[in-house]
């Protein structure tokens, strides 16, 4: 079910010239951690109730605790406006370090500078990382988008009509749905018929009326093929309106490889496969990180990358 994937130690993250992009592979071991030294560090995401957005908050909280770093998560709503003013507030506060998570940091470019003039370093993680920016971490979202993109059109015998349910303000989400587009060109007898952005406060109830009111639209057997999702909130909530709606044969795809797009998946619902990010992974590359600013050393990379891995029912 994960393919691809091996073992090294934390050491071997942040292994690498400085200013090189690195590919690490999943970690499950833990390394010996500095004595604590009372650093602050800030949190801040958009999408806090995003559960792959919590999950990394929470596995950088738990990374940041031997080191004896104190951290405070900001939240925003899903607003960047807001999350821009509390990023200035942050600053004003005089932290030792910011992650942003989860956001396009372009948005933030007069924060980030902000930040470096008061000599606060800026982190990304689930974010490519920009000029000003220490260092960020996050998943490939090109390989994540290929692999379950081109395991949906294998499924469908590369033919048939297609919904994308996307999010495109989200950065790396709507990297993976531009890689959706580049492959679909490959094969002309692959159509999309709707294309339609989430609401992110409610992505589950989103995704599933969405995809409900276009299984409406098109009625006849075949008249929807397939549904490409750039996550796995909103393919979960597709896959419930497809059986609610008993159309057989109409199957769906994620990205995030989240407990319960997994468990849809092994229990032969119309979510097929996911691609599994190991944020763990990406959480212990930006500690990393922190921990190297906070010596004195400097990063060893300003972007790495974690791997991922396609999960179906059957490989």
């Amino acid at each position: 079910m994960y393919q691809g994937l091996s073992s090294l130690t934390r050491a071997a993250l942040v292994a690498g010239l400085a200013g090189s992009i690195v590919l690490a592979p999943h970690v499950t071991a833990r390394a010996a951690r500095p004595p604590a030294t009372g650093r602050t560090v800030a949190i801040l995401t958009p999408y806090l109730t995003a559960p792959a957005t919590h999950e990394m908050v929470g596995l950088l909280q738990k990374d940041a605790a031997p080191y004896g770093w104190k951290t405070s998560v900001v939240s925003s709503d899903g607003d960047i406006g807001a999350l821009a003013g509390k990023m200035e507030d942050t600053i004003a506060r005089k932290v030792d370090a910011i992650v942003v998570v989860s956001t396009d940091l372009h948005l933030l470019k007069k924060q980030i500078a902000d930040a470096g003039a008061a000599r606060i370093p800026v982190f990304g993680l689930d974010a490519a990382s920009i000029p000003g920016v220490a260092a960020s971490a996050s998943s490939n979202s090109d390989q994540m988008s290929s692999l379950v993109t081109e395991y949906l059109f294998k499924r469908l015998g590369y033919k048939g009509n297609l919904i994308v349910l996307t999010y495109t303000p989200q950065p790396e989400v709507n990297e993976r749905t531009k890689q959706f587009y580049r492959l679909l060109k490959r094969y002309p007898a692959l159509h999309v018929v709707a294309q339609q952005q989430i609401d992110v406060s409610s992505m589950v109830q989103s995704g599933n009326g969405i995809t409900t009111n276009l299984l409406t639209a098109n009625p006849k057997p075949g008249a929807i093929a397939g549904v490409w999702c750039g996550w796995d909130q909103p393919a979960i909530g597709a896959a419930q309106a497809i059986q609610a709606a008993h159309r057989a044969g109409v199957i769906v795809t994620g990205i995030d490889g989240s407990d319960q797009a997994v468990s849809l998946i092994k229990k032969g619902s119309p979510l097929v496969a996911t691609v599994k990010q190991h944020f763990d992974t990406q959480a212990s590359m930006i500690t990393a990180q922190v921990a190297r600013v906070f010596a004195g050393k400097g990063p060893s990379s300003r972007q790495l990358y974690a791997p991922a891995a396609l999960i179906t029912r059957g490989a």
